[in-house]
């Protein structure tokens, strides 16, 4: 298996000219839910949960009886604890009314080291919010000052510390493993959500217009990722981005900054950015701001010892800048919105597919060389110290596998529509046979979905796989069901057995996870019920 998995349609050079349309598997509609107490929930055409129905018709009941994605988005009634997460209501109070700040929650200094250095380090390898130098001095203030003597400064950081804490809570594979204990996921959650109460009883969410606020609000919804409340992480999500508009992180103003401040609101923007194409694309919603609308520059490819008050200092020769790495992800998220956009349209034409009253979308094949060539040319201009292979440091080999699994997943988001072209059964009567652009799209996803399970299993073996990297259990997951279906509607096809192998692989790697990962409980829970139906059926 390469480094990355490059399978197509079509090589550069060929046709430019080609506008076949293929018709899409995925609705049209999307997808409208009202539940027992009167809530509705929308899914649009490119989430998870259009995609699981599309999987549960196809399986014919295998899935189990359960109509509703494992962890997408939606959660299973929850303990009263998680009653606070349901919305980023308003606090009614002034965040340091009533007495000192609350320090009394933070944990003995070199437990939160710990926790801070999970957050940061592993947990946003590819996010990195904050200036690192300029956090640890204000984490040694914390620490070192009397709550009493805090002034604005440590106020305004010490929700902000307490998120961080919330976050390094979920990343750590035994959350207590300093008292020689196995901690399951629930127990981290509830470490976590401490930490995060404390933080949201401190501030007001909805009139954040500083740095360290909004910054706050950024670790929130890592947390809530990483817990997978994606429901309220996306109200978090409208809540930050609206927080960034008011501020003017969009645009590239000529103001007074000094370069830390610069840089910190260049990183906090295009994460935001990141979190809404990424959260909107797996829920199927619109993105909540136009490209039109944005003329604001990438963060500098310049670590953060580098850059002070006073300057951005030049980086040693030769010296890769783990920027570089989460710059290649933003741009790798632009390419994902173009997925949404061309693959997964609002407007388009329609068709039935046969034996089906339900509309579907037609969508270029042009488009999807376009955007083939697209990724490629991301490929060609990905710097080779952030691709797999030989010596690196760990921090490094981490936003290498981190990489390699997103850009399997814009994959993944391309081809997938086009997955029931995979089907060797007879075409329906009166339907058209199926054409080699058709089925290349569909043996893409397949080639993609084996990929994915290989580097999640690879990950694993090298202990990099957590199980609070949510959205490498999503992939996971919806690799393996693409895996699967192949294997029932190809049954004694060549190559059909190694394909199922593969699919086990990424079940038992999930299986692995289940204690440590809400995400990968979940879905074993739904895998579990999917191959042993599977076994009987083969």
């Amino acid at each position: 298996m390469s480094e990355f998995s490059r399978p197509g349609t079509s090589e550069p050079g060929g046709d430019e000219g080609d506008d076949a349309q293929l018709s899409s598997m995925i609705e049209t509609t999307g997808q409208l839910e009202l539940d027992e107490r009167g809530h509705w929930d929308f899914h649009g055409g490119s989430s998870g949960a259009v995609f699981l129905q599309q999987m549960r018709e196809q399986f014919d009941g295998l899935l189990g009886n359960d109509t509703k994605a494992p962890f997408l988005p939606r959660l299973p009634p929850r303990p009263p604890t998680f009653a606070q997460l349901e919305s980023p209501r308003s606090t009614a109070e002034s965040p340091f009314e009533g007495g000192l700040p609350n320090t009394l929650d933070l944990p003995e200094r070199e437990v939160a080291l710990n926790l801070c250095s999970n957050a940061l380090d592993c947990a946003c390898a590819l996010l990195r919010i904050l200036h690192t130098p300029s956090f640890y001095e204000m984490f040694d203030r914390i620490y070192d000052t009397p709550p009493e003597n805090f002034g604005d400064e440590e106020n305004r950081f010490l929700p902000l510390l307490y998120s961080i804490l919330a976050l390094g809570s979920m990343f750590m594979d035994h959350p207590g493993s300093h008292k020689g204990q196995d901690v399951s996921y629930k127990e981290g959650i509830d470490q976590g959500l401490k930490y995060f109460t404390a933080a949201r009883q401190m501030m007001e969410i909805t009139d954040c217009r500083d740095m360290p606020s909004l910054q706050t609000i950024l670790f929130m919804i890592l947390f809530l990722q990483s817990s997978a409340n994606l429901s309220t992480c996306y109200s978090y999500i409208g809540i930050a981005l609206r927080s960034a508009l008011r501020m003017g992180l969009h645009r590239n103003l000529t103001y007074s900054f000094n370069p830390i401040e610069r840089e910190t609101r260049r990183r906090a923007f295009w994460i935001i950015r990141k979190m809404d194409t990424y959260v909107s694309a797996l829920l199927g919603f619109p993105k909540m701001l136009n490209d039109e609308d944005v003329d604001q520059e990438l963060p500098v490819e310049v670590d953060d010892e580098y850059i002070t008050r006073d300057a951005i200092l030049p980086m040693p020769p030769g010296k890769l800048s783990i920027f570089a790495a989460s710059n290649a992800h933003t741009k790798l998220m632009f390419i994902l919105a173009k997925v949404i956009r061309d693959v997964y349209p609002l407007k388009s034409a329609e068709q039935c597919m046969p034996g089906s009253e339900r509309p579907t979308y037609v969508v270029s094949h042009a488009k999807i060389q376009a955007i083939e060539y697209d990724l490629q040319a991301w490929l060609e201009k990905l710097p080779m110290g952030l691709r797999p292979g030989g010596d690196a440091p760990e921090d490094v080999v981490r936003v290498q596998q981190l990489l390699r699994m997103a850009y399997a997943h814009v994959q993944m988001m391309l081809y997938r529509p086009f997955l029931h072209y995979v089907s060797s059964r007879p075409p329906a009567r009166g339907s058209k046979p199926v054409d080699e652009r058709s089925y290349a799209c569909a043996a893409a996803c397949v080639s993609v979905s084996r990929n994915i399970v290989h580097i999640t299993a690879e990950m694993q073996r090298r202990g990099f796989l957590i199980g609070a990297y949510w959205f490498t259990m999503y992939t996971t997951f919806f690799a393996i069901l693409s895996l699967a279906f192949f294997v029932l509607e190809n049954p004694g096809k060549p190559g059909a057995e190694e394909i199922m192998e593969n699919a086990s692989v990424g079940r038992d790697t999930l299986k692995a996870l289940a204690r440590k990962s809400m995400a990968a409980d979940r879905c074993s829970q739904s895998l579990t019920v999917l191959f042993e139906q599977l076994r009987l059926r083969l």
